[in-house]
């Protein structure tokens, strides 16, 4: 039996049509897969960019931590610096005879204590006029340490903002 007598036969038109099928799918195929080739390769295109753009904003902002750390540690370690000379120099302002002539009340360092601890100090009391043995440099003393406690905690906020700000300009 030959195979082109299937075409003249009675299923010719069947057979016919089936030909045509198998062409129209295999065509199909064929430019599916090409078509999806250039799908494939739009996304491997597309994703190296992504990567690309990570790195370009990872160093960038690698390059604003390093410039806002190094300008920033730099400043704290000079408001520290500074504030470790005013309180070594507060009995230079604040001497012995300033000491003697000045009573700390104990109201006063209950109500200090209380505000540092964040914590009412409760209702005043007459025992709070009594002399609280702290001398006056030692009040100056812990005036210029908090000074520079504050100063720094603001010097860090400042350095936050900025630093938030340039990754902003990053992206």
């Amino acid at each position: 039996m030959n195979i082109m007598s299937v075409f003249t036969g009675p299923y010719a038109l069947a057979a016919k049509w089936g030909v045509i099928a198998l062409l129209v799918s295999a065509f199909a195929g064929f430019f599916w897969v090409k078509g999806n080739e250039h799908g494939t390769q739009k996304l491997i295109d597309y994703q190296a960019a992504q990567a690309i753009a990570t790195i370009k904003l990872a160093e960038a902002r690698i390059k604003i931590v390093t410039q806002v750390q190094t300008v920033y540690r730099d400043r704290i370690h000079e408001v520290l610096v500074k504030g470790d000379t005013i309180t070594k120099e507060v009995p230079i302002y604040v001497t012995k005879a300033d000491d003697a002539g000045c009573t700390i009340p104990l109201g006063f360092v209950r109500n200090f204590n209380a505000a540092w601890a964040n914590t009412p100090a409760g209702p005043a009391a007459e025992s709070d006029r009594a002399a609280s043995g702290v001398p006056l440099s030692t009040v100056a003393e812990v005036d210029s340490s908090n000074a520079s406690s504050c100063l720094v905690y603001k010097t860090q906020r400042d350095g936050l903002i900025e630093f938030y700000r340039k990754l902003q300009d990053a992206h």
